[in-house]
């Protein structure tokens, strides 16, 4: 009977990592395909979005947990592109990057939770530092982790501070300003989710799998 308990988490879990993915898969895609300036940015700050509204409907006990099965299955959502195409470096990274945004934003979120009560300074405080680390983190694994392109090889720890703040900062913004509007969404959905899981909690949580499954079809179609 415990393992029911989370049952909505996991399925709240599944749909967001799938919206999450498919946007990464349709938008930012298309934005590497137009070769749009600061698309990584872009994609970034839409992630803090999606895991602001995550954190807001749900409120996990444990959110970088949480954030990283979020994470985890937008990059699934992503790596549909493998089946399709020849092996692309570009997914790959991609496919890395999500949950390092995820790891980075339940992190920030874990810990300013703790220490901040104004939610406007703790909504844009969330966006902006977890933006700064998803490039930290980034960048350390493209270093250290040699999964980067040879722009990474010789760098070290300096090189990966100067790109977080040179490449961060444009995200960082963006970030405390969409971290803002998710928790804000999040908290109206948050009624909304609760008032539906009281009146048929079944059939909400059956039609929650049936958006994620439209969503990883629709993904498919669009590879």
């Amino acid at each position: 009977m415990n393992a029911v308990k989370y049952v909505p988490v996991l399925i709240g879990i599944v749909m967001l990592g799938s919206v999450w993915g498919f946007f990464e898969a349709t938008l930012g895609a298309f934005l590497h395909l137009v070769n749009s300036p600061n698309k990584g940015e872009i994609m970034t700050s839409f992630g803090i979005m999606v895991m602001s509204a995550s954190a807001a409907i749900y409120r996990p006990k444990n959110t970088i947990s949480f954030m990283l099965g979020v994470g985890v299955v937008a990059s699934l959502v992503k790596g549909v592109d493998l089946l399709f195409l020849p092996l692309d470096s570009h997914v790959l990274r991609v496919m890395v990057v999500i949950p390092l945004e995820a790891l980075s934003f339940g992190i920030t979120a874990s810990f300013l939770y703790r220490i901040l009560r104004s939610k406007r300074i703790l909504h844009a405080s969330v966006g902006a530092l977890s933006a700064y680390g998803s490039f930290l983190l980034l960048a350390t694994v493209y270093i250290y982790g040699g999964v980067g392109s040879s722009f990474w090889v010789g760098k070290g720890l300096s090189d990966a501070i100067l790109f977080t703040v040179s490449n961060g900062t444009i995200a960082a913004v963006l970030g405390a300003i969409t971290a803002d509007l998710g928790f804000r969404a999040g908290e109206t959905l948050r009624l909304k989710v609760a008032e539906y899981t009281s009146r048929s909690p079944l059939l909400y949580y059956l039609a929650s799998l049936a958006l994620s499954g439209i969503l990883w079809a629709a993904r498919t179609r669009v590879a």
